[in-house]
């Protein structure tokens, strides 16, 4: 089985934990994507440094809002935006789908995925192998990784290392 996770418009559903009054649950697609955001930052995701990542209701791929990196190199070597799953569901492998969208990326860009366990990595994907830069317009991308059985925790998001906006 595999589990699909896209980073704009994700498709696996959330389910409710027993320890919750049942309530209507949002899917994936839902709670991590952006259309929901209200103001400039990006709620629920994480990003560093915190000054580079915001909501763009400007340019967006589909929909109303998209995420915006944006690194100046005098500030960071690379910038990122993330969020993190507990991994309570089965199956082979993990992947990430996204659209992006780049400009005068001088280093690399690309979507990431990283297991954790016992607060350790277990596995890495991050597209610089691939080389993503320059400028383009939007194009899907998708990164794979096998689901380790001990992994615990799924970290993912998308990446820009040099200057550049994505």
């Amino acid at each position: 089985m595999k589990i699909r996770f896209v980073a704009i418009f994700l498709t696996l559903a959330v389910t409710s934990s027993p320890a919750q009054s049942p309530q209507p649950r949002a899917t994936l697609q839902q709670s991590l994507g952006f259309e929901d955001q209200t103001g400039p930052a990006l709620t629920g995701w994480r990003t560093y440094p915190q000054e580079s990542g915001q909501i763009d209701n400007e340019i967006a791929h589909s929909g109303r809002s998209s995420a915006r990196l944006q690194l100046n190199p005098q500030s960071s070597s690379f910038s990122v935006i993330t969020r993190s799953l507990p991994i309570d569901f089965q199956g082979t492998s993990v992947e990430l789908r996204g659209y992006l969208r780049l400009k005068d990326v001088t280093n690399y860009t690309g979507l990431w995925l990283r297991q954790d366990a016992d607060g350790q990595s277990l596995s890495l994907e991050n597209m610089q192998s691939q080389q993503v830069k320059g400028t383009s317009d939007w194009a899907q991308y998708h990164i794979t990784l096998p689901l380790n059985p001990k992994a615990q925790q799924l970290y993912f998001g998308v990446l820009l290392s040099g200057s550049g906006t994505l």
